[in-house]
C-alpha cells in the first residue's frame, strides 16, 4: 500500500470527475482502516464491526435536502452487526457500552454549503462534526466524510445528522442508474474495547 495523509475528525467533497481518483483514495482508505481500526493494530475485537446504510432502488435519488438547520440523515439497512452490538430503529441506532471508530461517507448534491455530525440522541450531545464543505456545481454529486472516535459508558442511541445552505431536490445525493441499489450513506463502526 502506498503511504497515504490521513487524518482523523475531517471531512472531504469529491466532484464527478475525481470519481476515479476517490476509489482509489476509498482503497487506501480502507486498507488503513483495516490496518488502525483491526485487531492486531489497537487491541480491539475485529469481530464488533458495524455497517448501517441509506440505501434504495436502482435510479431512486438520495431524498431532499432541506437547508437552515441540522437535520436526521436517513438509515434503513443494518448491512452488518456481527458482534450484536447495534439495533436500528426508524434513522437512530443504539449502541452497546465500550470505546468507537467510526467513518461516515455521505452523498450531496448541488446544496452548496455543508456538514455532517454524529449526535448522540441520548445525552443530546453532538459526538463530533465535520468540517464545512461545498458542492454547488449542478448535477454533482459530493461525498462527505467524518471520522473519528468516541466512548460511551452504557447503550447509548446515536443518529447521523447533516446541514446544507439550500434546499434541494436529490440534495441527498443523484442517482446513478447503473442497474444496482444506490447507496447514499454509510456508517461503519469498530468497537476497539466494550
Amino acid at each position: 500500500m502506498g503511504a497515504i495523509d490521513l487524518e482523523l475528525d475531517r471531512a472531504d467533497v469529491w466532484e464527478d470527475d475525481e470519481v476515479n481518483t476517490a476509489l482509489g483514495y476509498m482503497e487506501d482508505l480502507k486498507q488503513y482502516i483495516m490496518l488502525n481500526f483491526g485487531e492486531t493494530a489497537q487491541g480491539g475485537n475485529v469481530d464488533d464491526y458495524v455497517r448501517l446504510t441509506y440505501t434504495v432502488s436502482n435510479n431512486i435519488g438520495g431524498g431532499t435536502a432541506t437547508g437552515g438547520s441540522w437535520l436526521t440523515r436517513p438509515i434503513n439497512t443494518e448491512f452488518s452487526d456481527s458482534g450484536s452490538i447495534c439495533s436500528l430503529s426508524g434513522n437512530d441506532f443504539a449502541l452497546a457500552s465500550g470505546t468507537y471508530k467510526f467513518l461516515i461517507v455521505a452523498s450531496f448534491g448541488n446544496v452548496n454549503a455543508m456538514r455532517i455530525r454524529l449526535y448522540n440522541v441520548s445525552d443530546a450531545a453532538i459526538v463530533l462534526i465535520s468540517p464545512p464543505a461545498n458542492i454547488s456545481a449542478n448535477g454533482i454529486n459530493g461525498l462527505s466524510m467524518l471520522s473519528g472516535q468516541f466512548t460511551i459508558a452504557a447503550t447509548k442511541t446515536m443518529r447521523m445528522q447533516y446541514r446544507t445552505s439550500f434546499t434541494q431536490p436529490n440534495g441527498l445525493g443523484l442517482a446513478s442508474n447503473f442497474g444496482d441499489d444506490e447507496t447514499y450513506t454509510t456508517i461503519d463502526l469498530w468497537r476497539t474495547s466494550s
